[in-house]
Formats: structure tokens, C-alpha cells, sequence
């Protein structure tokens, strides 16, 4: 769901957050890749990507400095 004025949308989603509702892992660059396939065509005049991990990246196939630096190249931004 893109993030705008929606807020209640949003706190509704994280609401439905739980731990261990995946398997455990962190593929943060496959999350950084999917958050860019969401936005990349986007006419939004600011694309920002809130990335919320405990800093392992011990998943996933894509690295995730090469997954952000594509999403620079989208001109999205990545809050950490």
C-alpha cells in the first residue's frame, strides 16, 4: 500500500504485524527490491521507502547495498 495521507490504513496494517509470522530470516534486499517494484513508476513527486530490520541480512538472493543503490536510481529514498 503506498503511503500517503492514509495513515489509519497504515497503523492498521502494522497492527496486524506478528513475530515470527515468517520464516526467520531477514532477506533485506529482496524487501529493498520489492519496495522499488512498488514504486519505481510512481508519479509521486517524493518516493520514500521506511526499511524497519534488525540489521541482518541472512536471506534472500539480492544484496541489499546493490538493491539500494537501484532504488537511488528510481530517485526513491530508504529510511532506516
Amino acid at each position: 500500500m503506498p503511503v500517503d495521507d492514509r495513515l489509519p490504513g497504515l497503523e492498521d496494517l502494522l497492527r496486524e504485524v506478528k513475530s515470527g509470522m515468517i520464516a526467520d530470516g531477514t532477506a533485506i534486499g529482496l524487501a529493498i527490491a520489492n519496495g522499488v517494484n512498488r514504486l519505481k513508476d510512481s508519479k509521486a513527486k517524493s518516493k520514500v521507502m521506511i526499511l524497519l530490520t534488525d540489521g541482518v541480512n541472512n536471506r534472500g538472493e539480492i544484496d541489499p547495498i546493490t538493491a539500494a543503490r537501484i532504488a537511488a536510481t528510481y530517485g526513491i529514498r530508504i529510511i532506516r
